[in-house]
């Protein structure tokens, strides 16, 4: 239910704030939870190619560092998007 996607975090809530400009409610939900697989599956899809990148030019030795930097880079554009979510 609507109720249940939006305790879920401010992801969400953010995605179905975009998904309102182009769906009306009826369609939101389901056009949300679309999205919510699409995006999970093209983060799959990238971790595995830089990580396999990673691996085949370093070593895996050197896959610590690359997950680090991808963490720092996360945790910057979170930062970003609650300061424009809750602004």
């Amino acid at each position: 239910t609507k109720d249940q996607l939006l305790k879920d975090g401010f992801v969400v809530n953010t995605i179905l704030k975009e998904a309102d400009l182009f769906c009306p409610n009826s369609v939101r939900i389901n056009f949300t939870i679309y999205l919510n697989s699409i995006f999970s599956n093209v983060g799959v899809a990238t971790g595995s190619a830089i990580g396999g990148y990673v691996v085949a030019t370093v070593g895996l030795s050197g896959l610590g560092i690359a997950g680090s930097v991808f963490n720092v880079f996360t945790i910057g554009v979170l930062t970003i998007l609650i300061k424009y979510n809750y602004n």
